[in-house]
This record gives structure tokens, C-alpha cells and sequence, in this order.
């Protein structure tokens, strides 16, 4: 048996159904979403208002929406790991 092989395909299937799954947040979970929402702006006017208006500007907002994203599906696919407050 080989080490480190991973999810079983039933493992494999039950976190693609959940991934794919919209669970709408409840309040708790929405005030994170929306902190990360307000950091995230905040973060990108201070880059907007300090940067010159290029590519490698864009492709940096790019990289934060993109983080944005991640943060999102973090808080929606493991919200059962988040320490209680």
C-alpha cells in the first residue's frame, strides 16, 4: 500500500458535491464574508490611489479578486474549523 494516496473516490465525490453546493451564509458566517469584502476594498483603493494605472496593476487587482474568492470559499466550505468567538 502506498503512502499518501489521497481521497478515496467516494471522498472525492462527497467534497465535490459539497464545493458545488450553495449553502446560503447564516448571519455569523455573513459578518466574515463581509469583513473580508471590506478589507479586500479597502486594500485595493489604498493600491489604486498609490500605483500607476498599468498592467501590472491590473494583473495585481486580478491576484486580490482571485484571493477574494478564495477567502469566500474558505469561510463557506470549512466554517466548521472556525474557532468560536
Amino acid at each position: 500500500m502506498r503512502k499518501n494516496e489521497g481521497p478515496t473516490y467516494d471522498q472525492l465525490v462527497a467534497r465535490l458535491k459539497a464545493d458545488y453546493t450553495h449553502s446560503p451564509p447564516d448571519a455569523e458566517r455573513a459578518k466574515h464574508h463581509e469583513f473580508v469584502n471590506d478589507t479586500m476594498l479597502d486594500v485595493v483603493l489604498k493600491m489604486a490611489a498609490h500605483t500607476p494605472i498599468s498592467r501590472e496593476q491590473s494583473v495585481a487587482f486580478t491576484q486580490l479578486e482571485l484571493a477574494t474568492r478564495e477567502l469566500h470559499a474558505a469561510l463557506a466550505r470549512n466554517w466548521h474549523t472556525m474557532p468560536k468567538e
